[in-house]
């Protein structure tokens, strides 16, 4: 399985967790447009390049990966945008993804959502790479 589609079941799996979340409108890799309520909040888990490895008797133990969430909102979004991120934030921090970006909010310029991307770090270990 994928770091960004481990990250996607993991936030679909913990909605009680994440008020503002919605299951159908949780992606992984891009906007899937036939399914998504785009009148809501619509976010999108994708990857960034992995970092180093950490070895050991010359055999990788770990990779230090990094994954994105954006957060597309609808212009009109009457909820609270940075409870909703600091709520997606603690939760993935309390499983090991820290947060390290947050470009913070701007309008798109092609459908006029809010859009904030947040970036995280966290290591994966030998055992979990293979399988």
């Amino acid at each position: 399985m994928t770091p960004a589609l481990i990250v996607t079941n993991l936030l679909i799996d913990n909605l009680d967790k994440l008020p503002g979340l919605t299951e159908g409108n949780i992606c992984t890799y891009s906007i899937d447009n036939d399914n998504v309520d785009d009148t809501n909040l619509i976010i999108v888990v994708g990857e960034n390049p992995a970092g180093d490895s950490d070895y050991g008797n010359n055999d990788v133990i770990s990779t230090h990966r990094r994954i994105q969430i954006q957060f597309y909102y609808p212009k009109d979004y009457q909820e609270d945008m940075a409870l909703i991120e600091k709520k997606v934030k603690s939760f993935l921090r309390a499983h090991g993804y820290r947060c390290y970006a947050d470009a913070g909010h701007i309008i798109t310029p092609d459908t006029m959502n809010i859009l904030n991307t947040l970036k995280f770090n966290y290591q994966e270990s030998e055992d979990t790479q293979n399988g």
